[in-house]
């Protein structure tokens, strides 16, 4: 849990890793779209603590009529040194 005050607020955010998600705080290797998504979701939730599930790889694509290619994003995770799967 992170909890961190700016004048009268508080922000409490629960964090939980699923087969190996990431965490990372560093902008780099996040990414812009990850801190504004966090800034738009706590902007709009606030003051209901958030959870966030951070999963390890990509979701499955199953092509349909509409979606003949896959658009999910890509994810790059970096080598996990001393993890097996």
């Amino acid at each position: 849990m992170v909890s961190s005050g700016r004048g009268l607020h508080t922000i409490v955010v629960h964090w939980f890793s699923i087969a190996g998600g990431q965490n990372s705080q560093n902008l780099s290797e996040s990414g812009v779209e990850a801190a504004i998504d966090t800034q738009l979701a706590y902007g709009l939730a606030y003051p209901i603590p958030g959870v966030y599930w951070s999963t390890r790889g990509t979701p499955p694509f199953v092509p349909d009529a509409k979606s003949l290619e896959n658009g999910n994003e890509v994810r790059e995770l970096p080598p996990r040194v001393g993890v097996s799967d």
